[in-house]
This record gives structure tokens, C-alpha cells and sequence, in this order.
């Protein structure tokens, strides 16, 4: 059996409990609609107007995870 263990908590400056109460809020997953991409659209937006030095590491991995499945998404 294979044991997973959190990307989290081997990422340097993440807090895992944090990062993850913000995954659980947002709930990121592959974009497949036209609603899907427009919300996580929001979500980039939103953090990006929090600016480069307010946003937290946690913030930070998240935006890149959703740039990520939008950027996927876009090419298809």
C-alpha cells in the first residue's frame, strides 16, 4: 500500500493546517466548464489584488495551483 504523504508538509515555508484550510475553502480541482473557469478566474484575481507582499507562501502555492489548472484548461 502506498502512503501518501502531504506535498504541504515537505514544502519549504508552507504551514500544511493552513494550506489546507485554504484548499478546503476554495476546492480547487481540473476545470471543465465555462462556471468552473470563471470562478477560479475570481479566485486568481483576488489573490492578485492582494499584492505580491500581503499574500502569504499558502497564498501563494494556491494561486500557482489554480494559474496551473486554468492555464490547462485554456489549452484544451
Amino acid at each position: 500500500m502506498i502512503t501518501l504523504e502531504p506535498i504541504a508538509a515537505t514544502a519549504e515555508g508552507l504551514d500544511g493546517k493552513r494550506y489546507g484550510r485554504l484548499l478546503a475553502r476554495l476546492t480547487p480541482k481540473v476545470i471543465e466548464t465555462e462556471a468552473e473557469h470563471a470562478a477560479a478566474l475570481a479566485i486568481v484575481e483576488d489573490l492578485m489584488e492582494k499584492g505580491d507582499e500581503a499574500r502569504s507562501a499558502e497564498e501563494d502555492a494556491i494561486l500557482v495551483l489554480v494559474a496551473e489548472l486554468i492555464d490547462t484548461y485554456e489549452k484544451k
